[in-house]
């Protein structure tokens, strides 16, 4: 005993001094006591656990003094109890359903026999955890094959959760509890796959690799750091004892496609440039194709000792989308694999680990008015891995160990390969020559190792304690060159040669190394109450690495511009502080409370461009006389841009409080308030230049405007810090259902209302995607009239937000389901405009709010037919149709700028109805 606890407390120190990234959870436990009729605990009695997800055969453990059972770090699936004890009847507990992250709580009553006999029990295991106060949701394995979800990745699971909000009909973007879309934690078996420059999901893993998908939102525990929205956690697929597979090939048609054009329909034999004669009229949607194909094999190695899983997912669509051209539709290919092994070389020691491979393209949108030779292509190449060590070193304890992390190659580059053409840009709009924009090259990575022990104190300080203690590593970097093609553009006034700007290739750079390190203790006091206590530690450094000068194109000459140590040191406290207490003895009504900071990660894209390598603008005007271009003048490559050395670390305090009861077995509802604050935000303040406030009236609305007019034009500074007037707030009231899959049937549904407001760079932003990066806003602060009307609801806000899923089974193995999202329109802005000493300044005309979009009701259904082979091969044939009801809701403007021809003209509408057919063959 005394090594055993010398061993822990070792364990315990290499946790808080080892490098480590961010820990996830991967498994659930089942826990419990054995009693006797008179209520009596049991000790002594055999309890046996097995499940075709878990490895190694059945597993075994006798109950304690006080009765109790732990089985801990099981793999989400079906498992089977057996509870033996000489004299007693033998209990099988069958069917028992556990998900990621959760705690089964299982109390068994052994009735007394002189007779050897057992009784079956297959009732549900409970809906409810009565040891988490956390608020998350998890879309089990029937969930993602019952439901009409989409096929790109996790991103159209999980806008179907509460209090995520979808800002688009498929995005990447999510607005988790009024945070920003950067706020996010994505992971996939512990790999955080958020990018490290602008915080998104970056990896589209393949939806064939998913057991099961979770989100944490509120009340997340002090292992999980550097985010402010929700985190996102995707547990894969492993191998079995027996061998499975599937083949599945999903596609849709033009033929198959309705029509929602809500203004006249432009044929086709009309070309593009000739369009704008049609007054209100408009090219339809038209899907030349899109197809998903998918092949998956998994099974033993050797059987309970080594499992493989591994899956090839080949996507491509070709869409022209409303008023487009259907010959300028273009093709987005995408091919994924993802491969994994599950080892577990002896009973205590279990090892996993995964390689993912993806490859994306992403070319420009055709358009008449730019050239084909103009056109550029985004590709990513993306990698990533992991590696999972775990240790039992009994029932109450194991340790973690992990090194996981990704690598990306992202590009835009010319469709022709051509790098040496400027593209000339004209007056009129017209774009040729070389590639219309700027060009990257950029390479992405991050590693990251996690180290922690879990160990259950029985009956200690006052209670029973399950304390989780742990460090975390990261290390990230994020570089690429960029410029023109040719290094430079040409515009030209009206087709004739005007002014020529030339910039070197030159190397934006950035990186960072985080530690951090957590303690969580779950602390039963009694029967009805427990505390989940968490404090957590990070230490962020970030800085600019040594970047190669560039040789224009060619790659770099050798040399490297010296590293810029230290522009960021953050060191940061996070307390999390939660509460369950059972307002019932049958632990089926919970009254839950949370309350946590959580700092948000270092975005790197606030701060790293335009960086201290960024070359000279140089600006050339054509001399009619001579008949070449001749230089006019230098902009040196000095910024204007200063980064605050007192930086603040951005967080968010949240507060939620809520009930949830377990109504049915496998049904269970939930009600909760939620409060969010968020401060220290990073945005620009303007500080050098000298105003004057006028009142001025605008021409466009008739109102008056106290606008700031420069006096001292040409000077600024732009001054990257925490603006005291920066804030986000968000407060909601959310009612969740939720009907586990049995007895045929399932439901998950929930009932937002709530409201989101602040001021953030997305000030003067009608994005449809919340991401508050400096640069996505436009800059935000260059000006001080950028401020006027700027603080209001924010870019996502929609008060009302209702989400229904259900499906049922038929006989004859027939399914039908449905989604269903409605939601308030997001608002918007408009402006107006002023004439400036410091030039015209477009003015908020009043804050976000009174305007908004139509509201979205947007229905998918499925009807899927099962034909059952054998025992173990099946055929599927699944009939998905989105947009049900053909709505065309708009969902975008040409301009919102009062002055403009086009003020508030619809330029977006929702994808029509489309029905996708699916072949499914499993084995």
């Amino acid at each position: 005993m005394k090594f055993t606890k010398f061993i822990i407390l070792v364990l315990l120190f290499v946790c808080l001094t080892a490098g480590s990234a961010f820990s996830q959870r991967l498994t659930g436990k089942i826990i419990g006591t054995v009693s006797d009729a008179d209520g009596i605990p049991l000790p002594g009695v055999t309890v046996e656990i097995s499940s075709p997800s878990m490895m190694g055969g059945v597993r075994a453990q006798v109950t304690s003094d006080k009765g109790s059972y732990r089985f801990i770090n099981l793999p989400p699936g079906i498992y089977k109890m057996v509870f033996k004890l000489e004299g007693f009847q033998t209990v099988d507990r069958e069917n028992v359903k556990l998900s990621v992250g959760r705690t089964i709580i299982i109390n068994i009553v052994l009735q007394q026999t002189t007779l050897e006999e057992t009784v079956t029990v297959t009732a549900a295991a409970p809906l409810v955890d009565a040891t988490q106060s956390s608020l998350s949701h998890i879309f089990s394995k029937d969930d993602l094959e019952k439901l009409p979800l989409g096929r790109w990745s996790f991103y159209d699971v999980i806008k179907f959760a509460p209090g995520m909000l979808m800002t688009s009909q498929q995005t990447d973007r999510f607005v988790a509890f009024g945070s920003n879309s950067e706020s996010n934690s994505f992971r996939v078996d512990g790999v955080e796959l958020s990018s490290p420059a602008i915080g998104t999901g970056w990896v589209e893993m393949t939806r064939e690799a998913f057991e099961e998908v979770e989100t944490i939102g509120l009340g997340a525990p002090a292992e999980y750091g550097s985010f402010t929205g929700a985190v996102v956690n995707v547990v894969t697929k492993s191998g079995g004892n027996s061998f499975h597979g599937a083949l599945s090939y999903y596609g849709q048609f033009d033929a198959l496609t309705a029509d929602n054009n809500p203004w006249k329909v432009l044929d086709p034999s009309v070309p593009p440039e000739e369009g704008y004669l049609y007054l209100d009229s408009a090219y339809s949607y038209h899907c030349d194709k899109y197809l998903a194909a998918a092949f998956n094999l998994g099974g033993p190695i050797v059987k309970d000792r080594l499992w493989f899983y591994g899956t090839f997912e080949r996507q491509d669509e070709k869409t022209a989308y409303w008023n487009m051209h259907p010959s300028y539709a273009a093709s987005y290919p995408a091919s994924r694999a993802f491969f994994k092994l599950s080892a577990q070389p002896a009973s205590q020691h279990k090892l996993s680990g995964f390689i993912y491979w993806e490859d994306l393209e992403w070319p420009e949108d055709i358009e008449y008015w730019i050239a084909e030779s103009s056109r550029g292509i985004e590709t990513a190449e993306t990698y990533s891995w992991n590696f999972l060590y775990n240790w039992q070193l009994s029932n109450s304890a194991f340790l973690d160990f992990k090194y996981a992390g990704y690598r990306t190659a992202d590009d835009y580059l010319p469709v022709t390969g051509d790098m040496d053409t400027p593209p000339h840009w004209d007056s009129t709009g017209w774009v040729s020559g070389g590639c219309i924009y700027t060009l990257w090259k950029w390479i992405e990575y991050r590693h990251q190792a996690h180290v922690n022990l879990s160990y259950f104190a029985e009956d200690f300080l006052g209670g029973d304690h399950e304390f989780k203690i742990g460090a975390q590593y990261y290390n990230a970097n994020s570089t690429y060159s960029s410029g023109y093609a040719g290094e430079g553009y040409y515009y030209d006034y009206y087709g004739e040669p005007y002014l020529f700007y030339h910039r070197d290739v030159y190397y934006v750079g950035s990186a960072e190394r985080t530690f951090g390190a957590f303690v969580d203790d779950c602390w039963k006091i009694g029967d009805r109450l427990t505390l989940n206590l968490g404090l957590r530690f990070d230490h962020t450094n970030a800085f600019v690495p040594e970047c190669p000068i560039a040789d224009g194109w060619n790659g770099p000459t050798g040399e490297k511009s010296p590293a810029v140590p230290d522009l960021i040191n953050w060191n940061s406290f996070s307390p999390r502080i939660g509460l369950v207490f059972s307002l019932t003895s049958d632990q089926k009504t919970l009254l839950k409370a949370n309350y946590g900071r959580y700092y948000d990660k270092d975005l790197m894209d606030n701060w790293n461009y335009p960086g201290p390598n960024i070359t000279d603008l140089v600006v050339y005007y054509y001399d009619w006389e001579i008949g070449e271009y001749v230089h006019w003048y230098t902009l040196p490559p000095e910024s204007t841009y200063v980064l605050d050395p007192d930086l603040k670390h951005p967080y968010a305090d949240l507060f939620s409080v809520g009930l949830q009861r377990e109504l049915l077995p496998d049904f269970a509802m939930g009600l909760t308030f939620v409060y969010k604050k968020q401060k220290n935000l990073i945005g620009l303040i303007e500080r050098a230049g000298i105003y004057e406030e006028v009142s001025m009236v605008s021409p466009d609305n008739g109102q008056t405007y106290t606008v700031y007019n420069q006096l001292n034009v040409g000077t600024v500074e732009h001054f990257i810090t925490n603006p005291p007037d920066y804030e986000q707030l968000y407060r909601a009231v959310m009612l969740t259902l939720y009907k586990r899959y049995s007895h045929n049937w399932m439901l998950n549904a929930s009932l937002t209302y709530s409201k989101s407001w602040g001021l953030n760079n997305l000030g003067k932003s009608n994005s449809s995607r919340q991401q508050a990066i400096i640069w996505y806003g436009d800059y935000l602060g260059r000006d001080p009239n950028d401020y006027i009307n700027a603080y209001g609801r924010m870019p996502s806000d929609r008060p009302w937000i209702l989400k229904i899923q259900a499906g049922y089974t038929f006989p004859w193995d027939i399914l039908a389901s449905f989604n269903w999202i409605y939601q308030t329109g997001r608002p918007y802005l408009t402006f107006t405009r002023f004439r400036l000493n410091q030039g015209f300044r477009k003015i908020i005309t009043e804050p976000r709010g009174k305007h908004r979009f139509p509201n979205w009701s947007q229905v998918d259904f499925r009807l899927q037919k099962t034909f059952n082979i054998t025992d173990t091969v099946k055929f599927i044939a699944t009939f998905d149709v989105w947009n049900v009801f053909n709505a065309n809701t708009v969902t975008a403007y040409a301009t919102y700028d009062m002055w403009k021809k086009h003020y508030l003209e619809t330029n977006g509408i929702f994808w029509p109805r489309r029905l996708q057919i699916g072949f499914r063959f499993q084995f």
